[in-house]
């Protein structure tokens, strides 16, 4: 789980309202991961260490 510097998690209500806005905005797929990881580094502060790997999967329906 990516913390900020306070240690305080970026957590899944922040996760989450940056995927319907994507979604809002008719984003595509990559364009949806793009967006979450800028906001999950730039939440962490980066650069810094990273301490654990990062994953996402997203599903789109069709």
């Amino acid at each position: 789980e990516a913390t900020n510097e306070r240690d305080e998690f970026f957590g899944i209500p922040r996760l989450t309202e940056i995927y319907k806005d994507s979604c809002v905005r008719g984003d595509s797929l990559e364009g949806t991961i793009d967006t979450i990881m800028k906001a999950v580094d730039t939440y962490s502060e980066v650069p810094k260490d990273q301490e654990d790997d990062q994953t996402m999967v997203l599903i789109k329906h069709i």
